[in-house]
């Protein structure tokens, strides 16, 4: 048996409702032990999963979502497209060229205002609202994946921040004011994501 099937990307041709009820019958046969969804992503740049019926889904049939919450420009490590350095592969991505970046930026400094008045960082509130969106009223199990590339990302992101229902609220106020600018990925892996 196959303790965890995770599904990485999804199948452009199959509606991923249909793939997540296959798996949960295998689950129910004894064949699997349990179904995650990874890369369907979950963030504060993109909330559509709780819209989009996949979240719903997820809940329905008790199935966590794992996820990186984290975007690169939360961190405060990037204040412009300059910063990536040739290696880093955010570098290629729509959603960080120079002229997405600009825009997305202004929704980072608004949710940095945020995380200054909670105390806390921009990357711990972007966790602390994964975690606190998992405890709502019919939603699923998420699991957020922290950043841990270096040991100061381990121990910052290992700080968790519980955000009150107000603070929530707050975050959908910033969030309904800007419009994330450029896709996760380039087109082609995009269909492979998101579904």
């Amino acid at each position: 048996m196959v303790d965890l099937n995770f599904v990485l990307r999804v199948d452009p041709d199959v509606p991923l409702r249909e793939t997540i009820i296959t798996l949960a019958e295998l689950v129910g046969e004894g064949k699997i032990g349990g179904v995650a969804l990874c890369e369907m992503e979950l963030s504060l740049f993109n909330t559509d999963p709780l819209t989009n019926g996949i979240t719903d889904t997820c809940f329905e049939l008790n199935i966590p979502i794992y996820e990186s919450v984290v975007s690169s420009m939360l961190t405060g490590q990037y204040k412009s497209h300059d910063d990536f350095l040739e290696r880093d592969i955010q570098k290629a991505m729509p959603r960080y060229q120079p002229e997405n970046f600009a825009v997305n930026m202004k929704s980072v400094q608004e949710l940095e205002k945020l995380a200054i008045k909670k105390r806390c960082t921009p990357a711990q509130l972007a966790l602390g609202w994964a975690l606190t969106l998992s405890k709502q009223k019919h939603m699923p199990v998420i699991i957020p994946i922290p950043g841990s590339v270096r040991p100061e990302m381990i121990k910052e992101n290992s700080t968790p921040v519980q955000l009150s229902q107000e603070e929530m609220n707050e975050i959908d106020i910033v969030l309904a004011q800007f419009e994330v600018a450029g896709d996760r990925y380039g087109a082609r892996a995009m269909r492979l994501v998101n579904g």
